[in-house]
């Protein structure tokens, strides 16, 4: 937000800032689903990929702790994976 999208009262002109970002109509779905896809199994890859690594890392003492996290996430990934897998290939005439 720039300068020039308050007045001299200090209201907020919501045309200018549209007009610097672009209106809400403008996003793609077809975009936005990916784009979400893609964050969604990114951070599923980085809960799996870091709880695999701190078994391998982790200390003697902390071992069951890094298990239960492991179990977790594993238990939790699969689910969510094709959850997001179903509803970015869903077919378009479900949409």
């Amino acid at each position: 937000m720039s300068a020039s999208d308050t007045g001299s009262n200090g209201k907020v002109h919501l045309e200018n800032i549209e007009r610097e970002l672009g209106a809400v109509n403008e996003l793609d779905p077809a975009k936005v689903r990916a784009n979400l896809a893609k964050w969604i199994l990114i951070g599923v890859f980085v809960t799996i990929a870091a709880s695999s690594a701190a078994l391998l890392y982790v200390s003697n003492e902390r071992l069951e702790q890094a298990k239960a996290i492991f179990e977790f996430a594993k238990t939790f990934g699969p689910p969510i994976v094709t959850l997001v897998i179903g509803f970015y290939f869903r077919s378009e005439g479900t949409a």
